[in-house]
């Protein structure tokens, strides 16, 4: 009797669990995929402040207005604290 009545609805059932198997997968891949992205972006972004960095003017010889220039351009244009 309950053959019967599972008989058709098995493989329907098999098919629904076989969609969801596969549906998982691949939204699991998804974010496996996005999180290397990320990754790889930040390492990017690492990589060429670093050789921004490297490559700075130290300001060996040059005067103490441009050194004074150049550490206010690093400061972000911000002026320091007088009145």
């Amino acid at each position: 009797m309950i053959d019967l009545l599972l008989g058709g609805v098995v493989p329907y059932l098999v098919g629904i669990v076989t969609l969801l198997v596969a549906a998982l997968g691949l939204y699991l891949r998804g974010r496996s995929d996005n999180k290397k992205d990320v990754e790889r972006e930040q390492t990017s972004d690492y990589m060429n402040k670093r050789k921004e960095i490297d490559n700075a003017d130290l300001g060996i010889g040059s005067t103490d207005d441009d050194r004074i220039k150049r550490l206010h351009d690093l400061a972000g244009g911000k002026r320091g604290g007088g009145s």
